[in-house]
């Protein structure tokens, strides 16, 4: 964990006020790479079943709206609107249509972004 700590959030910013710092939990946030509404949220902190080990988490959020252009900004990504959802009886037809046509998408990132996470560790060990 923490050579992977020290490659995603560097020791050099916090060396002057804290006493061997060290990473708990990275949560980061990136936008969508589709025409859809939400964000992929990354979550990345010790594992509490094996050590020495990590636990890697990958959200696939979808707010289950279509985007009318892609966001040029962190501002436009993550403003407050993109943040809330209206239960519809639309939406809830568009969530089936999403998990039943993006699975394997979803999927295929998480799992690419978990061997970023493990090769970031391997990088440290060299």
């Amino acid at each position: 964990m923490h050579r992977i700590g020290d490659a995603i959030a560097p020791k050099k910013y916090w060396q002057d006020v804290l006493g061997f710092p060290a990473v708990r939990t990275v949560h980061m946030w990136g936008t969508r790479p589709d025409n859809l509404g939400g964000r992929v949220n990354v979550r990345v902190e010790p594992s509490v079943l094996f050590s020495p080990a990590v636990f890697v988490s990958v959200n696939d959020h979808y707010n289950l709206e279509q985007l009318e252009q892609v966001p040029a900004t962190r501002d436009e990504a993550y403003g407050e609107d993109s943040l809330v959802g209206d239960p519809t009886n639309a939406k809830r037809l568009e969530a089936i249509r999403i998990l039943s046509t993006q699975w394997e998408i979803i999927q295929d990132r998480w799992s690419s972004i978990s061997q970023a996470v493990i090769d970031l560790a391997k990088e440290g060990a060299s």
